[in-house]
């Protein structure tokens, strides 16, 4: 049984680590595409008013200068649509959402090493947990069976008392706990 959550755990925490590696993965390329438009968005202004100030007579400039500003604009025109693609991909329809969605991305980051720290802490306690119940079974494979099930009733009224208790304790504030523990 314990083995069955954890491989199911390990299968959740797999597919976390997944999605948000491809989330970040995501976000970098976002940020590389803004950095690429910007620069290509100001080569083209450049382009343009060096354009704007070569004299009509100079033809093959003009014209070398009007091809590197068409394949210039046609570039942006790509970035701007993988742009929309990422948009759309992240369910927001501008930039403003980005922050947001980096925020989540990072509040995410800081979720996923709290939940490793305790997973590694809870790996050990049920480690110590399955020794010790290991070490109790060996234990009660050397006890007479008549012995034994003398000191399991003996101890059964408290054990049950101490879990009912816990149970309340952490079930007391959904309606019907209570009705469970009787």
């Amino acid at each position: 049984m314990i083995e069955l959550l954890c491989t199911d755990y390990n299968k959740k925490a797999t597919s976390i680590h997944y999605y948000f590696g491809n989330a970040v993965l995501d976000i970098k390329q976002y940020e590389n595409i803004v950095k690429q438009l910007k620069a290509k968005i100001q080569e083209r202004r450049t382009l343009l008013e060096e354009k704007k100030s070569i004299p009509g007579i100079q033809v093959f400039r003009h014209r070398e200068l009007t091809q590197k500003i068409a394949a210039l604009t046609e570039d942006i025109e790509e970035l701007k649509s993988e742009k929309a693609l990422l948009f759309n991909q992240f369910n927001c329809a501008d930039g403003h959402g980005m922050g947001e969605i980096k925020q989540y991305i990072a509040s995410m980051e800081s979720s996923l090493e709290r939940l490793n720290q305790q997973e590694e802490k809870y790996t050990a306690e049920l480690d110590a947990a399955l020794a010790q119940y290991t070490e109790l079974q060996r234990q009660a494979a050397d006890m007479d069976a008549i012995e034994l099930d003398v000191a399991r009733h003996a101890i059964r009224p408290d054990k049950e008392r101490e879990t009912a208790q816990r149970l309340q304790a952490a079930y007391s504030k959904k309606p019907g706990a209570v009705t469970l523990l009787r």
